[in-house]
């Protein structure tokens, strides 16, 4: 056949499928034209029915295109509808029903395309007006897909309009955050800055309205965090330096442990008794000073705990110098809590040891613990095995012998008259409770070791498991006129032996093998209630033998965990293996809180706190 003849047969197969698709296009009624019911919904005629053929030929094109929205079919049915479709909604948002509305602006939504943008400032506007319809979750997905900056400054009004309280607040609060993260432009972090300073929630006797305050000033935080804006940091610092903002507390701290270096700056200057700055910090929004003479532990505290959260050794100095230099013993404890977090080198170790070494048994925090005792707990956070002889010294030294018999004071009604010894109430009280707080220390440390000890180290943590929380002190006595009653029974615990009996059986089945401490960490038996501990133990050894292959497991395995206290023990192991910070392992752990926030009660409050703080903290060690 000659190439001639192909070519009039080409021409004429193609002329013919030609004229088949018009007539196949002619016979089709008028009915199914896209524009067609673009402007049905358009004229409120018959708007439900026109909307579900859209959105159905819309989902079968989008299918047919592989998801692929730049596709020439899709754009032709979006440039053929969209226009319609936005002003239906803009223009007749009264008169459409609430189901209407919403697939409307879902289906505009859905087309990924700026023309529609009207549409969307229309439901931010409706939504802060009225704080209803379910449209702005809709329109907050849009603007972060397509970075709509233009709605970047009406942002934080809706914030302000959402109310946590509501399911419909429960529904965007994720949509709102990417919204304001994919945006927010340098006049919308000034009015999140001002959120930060929002009085709204300090109504104790509003449950409900707390709750949304607090929602809101948790995610302007974050996202200012997040976006790194320094002039946040005052108002960051005010958060944590009022007890009534308690609940904002977390997300301030890792606010500032984000922004990094000027949070430090604010921090070092306040440690080192920094008046002006002092002053600063307890500014109220109307610029009147909250309290003049602001609690200067508090300040300490504060100021130590956003230079752990920041977590970058050179701030160490700083610290150190803060612990010589400071005369209270609170304040040097407070200071020195924080040391595991920003350096594990000899020094800080050194450092850690001396103050805990200074510090007397009865000394209470504002919470009422001991704080020779919340000091000796974070002994184990250095993750150091040759500690352990150490931490013996401080048991025997401090530990003490518990059991003793009391009497009640004689007065002069007792029948026994002046024979009975006599000994003031007060004292037997005060004694009773510097002895039930030295069998805590003592408890406190066996622990540790037990954390701590390495294979060779199995001897020395049976015998401080043995002393100091399996025999214990016994029971306490106090006689009373008429009788004898128990004041505190029970301080000895024989569940210590069994939690030294699993852990040894783990130590000399993996030994110094990493490896095999992350496969205990996998075996579901280990998260059982009475076997958790071989969990917990298995966190430390990663930590203690581990190197970033290790972290990296642990990363790996973290989003599994459902129990909260083993998840703060990866965390923590994590932190430890990335004293040079790791950006990426940061990100990892931000996505494990990302996939499973909201699906869980508040007992896992701590953990994602912590876990959120280590991200943080990788961050800002490898700026």
């Amino acid at each position: 056949m000659t190439s001639s003849i192909r070519l009039v047969l080409l021409i004429t197969y193609q002329g013919v499928l030609a004229a088949g698709l018009l007539l196949f296009l002619s016979s089709c009624k008028p009915d199914s034209q896209p524009r067609r019911w673009a402007r049905q919904v358009e004229r409120g005629h018959e708007a439900s029915q026109a909307l579900r053929r859209l959105d159905d030929l819309f989902s079968s094109t989008l299918v047919q295109a592989d998801d692929n929205a730049e596709s020439s079919y899709v754009k032709a049915l979006v440039n053929e509808i969209i226009q319609p479709l936005t002003h239906a909604y803009v223009a007749n948002y009264e008169d459409l029903s609430f189901p209407d509305r919403a697939g409307l602006i879902s289906l505009l939504s859905s087309f990924r395309d700026r023309r529609a943008e009207l549409a969307f400032r229309k439901a931010i506007d409706e939504f802060t007006k009225k704080q209803e319809g379910i449209d702005i979750k809709w329109a907050l997905a849009a603007i972060t897909r397509l970075r709509l900056e233009n709605e970047a400054d009406l942002l934080p009004d809706v914030l302000m309009k959402t109310r946590i309280s509501t399911p419909l607040g429960g529904l965007v609060r994720r949509d709102l955050k990417q919204a304001l993260l994919s945006t927010c432009s340098k006049s919308c972090k000034s009015k999140l800055v001002k959120v930060l300073s929002s009085d709204g929630f300090r109504d104790s006797t509003n449950s409900i309205a707390r709750q949304d305050e607090v929602f809101r000033q948790s995610t302007a935080a974050k996202v200012i965090g997040e976006l790194g804006d320094a002039t946040a940091v005052y108002p960051l610092f005010r958060i944590l330096l009022d007890p009534a903002q308690a609940d904002v507390h977390p997300s301030a701290l890792i606010a500032l442990a984000r922004i990094g270096n000027p949070s430090d700056k604010v921090a070092i200057a306040l440690l080192k008794g920094d008046q002006t700055v002092s002053y600063a910090t307890t500014l109220s929004p109307s610029g009147i000073s909250k309290n003049s003479q602001a609690d200067s532990t508090l300040l300490v505290e504060v100021a130590v705990r956003v230079l752990a959260a920041v977590g970058r050794s050179d701030a160490l100095d700083a610290v150190i110098d803060a612990i010589r230099n400071e005369r209270d013993e609170k304040k040097k404890a407070i200071i020195a809590l924080e040391l595991p977090k920003i350096s594990n080198s000899l020094e800080t170790k050194k450092v850690f040891e001396d103050v805990l070494d200074s510090i007397s048994i009865g000394t209470s925090l504002q919470s009422g613990e001991d704080l020779k005792t919340t000091l000796a707990a974070e002994s184990s956070r250095f993750y150091d095995p040759t500690m352990i002889d150490w931490l013996l010294g401080q048991a025997r030294n401090n530990a003490g012998i518990l059991v003793r018999t009391y009497e009640i004071l004689c007065h002069k009604d007792s029948p026994f008259g002046t024979g009975m010894s006599c000994y003031p109430r007060q004292r037997i009280i005060d004694d009773i409770e510097i002895r039930l707080r030295k069998r805590t220390f003592g408890g406190t440390i066996a622990k540790n070791i037990l954390r701590l000890a390495r294979p060779s180290q199995l001897e020395l943590a049976k015998s401080a498991v043995e002393t100091y929380i399996v025999r214990g002190p016994g029971s306490i006595v106090f006689v009373r006129i008429g009788g004898v009653s128990s004041y505190a029974e029970g301080l000895n615990d024989p569940s210590g032996r069994k939690e030294y009996e699993l852990v040894a059986e783990l130590l000399k089945e993996c030994e110094e093998q990493p490896k095999c401490y992350i496969a205990a960490l996998l075996e579901k038996k280990n998260h059982n209630k009475d076997r958790r501990i071989v969990a917990i133990k298995s966190a430390y050894m990663a930590a203690i033998l581990g190197d970033k292959e290790t972290r990296d497991a642990l990363v790996g395995i973290l989003g599994t965990f459902e129990e909260p206290e083993v998840k703060i023990e990866i965390a923590r192991a994590i932190d430890h293996l990335s004293r040079n910070g790791s950006k990426t392992t940061a990100l990892l752990l931000r996505k494990i809180l990302e996939e499973q926030s909201g699906s869980r009660g508040a007992e896992y409050a701590e953990a994602d706190a912590i876990i959120a703080e280590v991200a943080a903290r990788l961050d800002a060690r490898e700026d």
